[in-house]
């Protein structure tokens, strides 16, 4: 059998590439993700005894033993089940060295990932029912911004709410950020133009919404557009699929194309993140992992997600997320 390296900047583009030359019969002996890219070692024919021993200690399994672990790790997430089983599809023919890597090829191919910009020429505007986080996401990115020497500033809409505008005080006084308050369109319009020549990125709190108030989900999109703000769900982790889908297909008037999904910390099933993700589609952002808000949002990868739904292997503990 004579081996072949790929490489690309992902996985997915590292396999289209086995496929293009060898076709689908193409046996994959490695994976490994380099300073170059993803490194795939692939080969046509039939390995002998010998290279299938030196498959094995490359930890190459079959396609069936990766479906099972993924299915009965998607089954336990609680991930909707046309989700599920589209996730499942990928994985089997992405020829991936484990599980893991494998779960991550389907991640890459049917969820979108963008992290949050550090700088932005429009507004962050947060939102999602009550509880969420929002005020607490607000707090950790304008935190990390403060120590990279940017400049934020900091609006809130939520004027009812008088604890959560306590806590956002307290930490701007902390990180010397102004506050500013903006009791209705207008004034929200206003204070954006003010702040945003000066500043490196403008965050907006906003009310928790009940995402079947089809006036609350308008409000937030008259918010959003007096801003000119880009809109960011936040949503915390855990619950029903179905129920958190159809809440997010309810905000969609609202157009958010990227999320902020909380309280990974007191969640064992993420099916709703990922299915809202699929769904709705809708580009998973950060997760925050620590509700301190001294502890950073986190970036999500296809492979970050996949160690999550999936046991880390141990012969894998080193490999970048890419």
């Amino acid at each position: 059998m004579k081996l072949k390296n790929y490489t690309a900047k992902t996985m997915t583009e590292a396999m289209e590439l086995v496929r293009q030359e060898l076709g689908d019969e193409a046996i994959i002996i490695s994976t490994e993700n380099t300073s170059e890219g993803f490194k795939i070692t692939a080969a046509l024919e039939a390995p002998s005894k010998s290279e299938r021993e030196l498959s094995s200690a490359l930890g190459v399994h079959h396609d069936t033993k990766h479906e099972k672990e993924i299915r009965d790790a998607l089954s336990y997430h609680n991930i909707a089940d046309n989700v599920a089983e589209r996730l499942i599809n990928a994985a089997k023919f992405a020829g991936a060295a484990n599980p893991t890597l494998a779960l991550a090829a389907g991640f890459e191919q049917f969820l979108r990932f963008s992290p949050l910009p550090t700088a932005n020429k429009q507004p962050l505007l947060l939102f999602g029912t009550p509880g969420c986080g929002k005020s607490t996401a607000i707090i950790k990115i304008a935190a990390q911004g403060k120590m990279h020497g940017r400049k934020i500033g900091v609006i809130t809409t939520d004027i009812v709410k008088a604890g959560a505008n306590e806590q956002l005080s307290a930490f701007a006084n902390i990180l010397e950020i102004d506050l500013v308050k903006a009791k209705n369109t207008q004034k929200l319009n206003d204070e954006c133009k003010k702040l945003m020549p000066s500043c490196d990125l403008v965050l907006i709190d906003t009310s928790g919404i009940n995402p079947f108030n089809s006036q609350e989900v308008e409000l937030i999109s008259m918010l959003k557009d007096a801003a000119n703000a880009e809109p960011i769900l936040v949503m915390s982790a855990g619950g029903d699929s179905d129920e958190a889908v159809e809440a997010v297909q309810a905000m969609a008037p609202i157009e958010a194309e990227k999320m902020i999904s909380t309280r990974l910390d007191l969640s064992r099933r993420l099916g709703s993140v990922i299915s809202v993700a699929d769904i709705c589609d809708i580009a998973i952002s950060e997760v925050s992992i620590n509700a301190g808000v001294s502890n950073a949002l986190c970036p999500v990868s296809p492979m970050a997600l996949a160690r999550l739904i999936l046991p880390l292997d141990d012969d894998y503990n080193n490999l970048e997320s890419y």
